[in-house]
């Protein structure tokens, strides 16, 4: 599972937790990254409800990831957990390279 099939996927509204826990796990962390299942799988829940949410399928996230479709970092920092706050990153690199060009736009509306 590579970015563009994630893109794909989120396009087509058909991406799952599971997909995107795997695009996490080969793509994104390194070899020498070393993050618990419990982890990775807590972000990519958390990246599945800022999909669902850009896609018209969860009404609302709550104040950490609305601080991150907000690309607003002291607030997202602020109101990270301990998890959320090491792996922040991972949140950014998700986005910028499989979230679709416009996927920002219903935090405007």
């Amino acid at each position: 599972m590579h970015a563009i099939d994630i893109t794909d996927r989120w396009a087509a509204k058909t991406l799952t937790c599971e997909q995107i826990r795997i695009y996490l796990e080969n793509d994104v962390f390194s070899v020498e990254t070393h993050y618990d299942a419990d982890a990775v799988s807590h972000v990519a829940e958390c990246c599945h409800h800022i999909y669902l949410w850009a896609t018209h399928q969860l009404p609302a996230v709550g104040s950490f990831l609305t601080a991150v479709i907000d690309n607003d970092l002291m607030k997202s920092v602020n109101y990270a957990d301990g998890t959320n706050r090491d792996l922040l990153w991972v949140y950014v690199i998700f986005l910028y390279n499989t979230a679709p060009a416009r996927w920002r736009e219903r935090s405007k509306q």
